[in-house]
């Protein structure tokens, strides 16, 4: 199986544990998850940091809902890859918004008129590291086709609620911070693309 990497192109071994009762967690509305080991060959520790550095990966693949056939069901290799490309291109695009608002956050910061206590609190985030995952098995074997991320440990917490400008209720003490700053960084997204994007969660 070849990874594509927006760092380089290597040569790789990915193993999907698609055991259904060790799914990673319930299977969401359009994808399910598996844990997932990469090996790269030919890696040297001069090698740039990329997902294929990370020691816990995860793989996820689209599926759909039949009414009529109790289950999950697969997408023709072409759907699949097509709807799997817009998942991972979701999230590079959402990694070049965080890095916008980043940098106008530094240019806010360089003026010195942000008080130090501000300063503080200013949370360090980052979009989860994704690549997209082709088989390239001739017999056609291998025809899943994942979207594969680093893992992120910890519970999950929603900070905004999809389609919302303000901060999730459920919030607490240092989600409070990340969930305002989030609600401030939609706002520089939207303004700095002439109010054309805004990630809604």
């Amino acid at each position: 199986m070849c990874i594509v990497s927006c760092i380089s192109y290597r040569s790789t071994t990915l193993a999907v544990d698609t055991n259904a009762r060790l799914m990673i967690g319930t299977a969401g509305s359009f994808k399910t998850c598996h844990s997932a080991m990469v090996s790269v060959l030919g890696a040297s520790s001069s090698s740039p940091l990329s997902i294929l550095s990370a020691t816990q990966l995860i793989a996820k693949r689209v599926f759909f809902q039949d009414n009529q056939v109790k289950g999950h069901r697969r997408f023709g290799r072409e759907d699949e890859l097509s709807k799997t490309l817009d998942e991972v291109n979701c999230l590079y695009w959402g990694g070049s918004l965080v890095g916008m608002a980043y940098m106008f956050v530094d240019e806010m910061l360089k003026t010195g008129k942000v008080s130090q206590d501000v300063v503080d609190l200013i949370p360090h985030l980052r979009v989860v590291r994704a690549v997209l995952a082709i088989p390239d098995g001739l017999d056609g074997s291998l025809d899943a086709i994942y979207l594969v991320e680093e893992k992120i440990h910890g519970r999950f917490i929603k900070y905004i609620n999809n389609n919302s400008t303000v901060a999730a209720d459920s919030l607490h003490g240092r989600e409070v911070v990340i969930g305002l700053f989030l609600c401030f960084v939609q706002h520089v997204q939207y303004q700095l693309t002439n109010s054309m994007v805004m990630p809604s969660r």
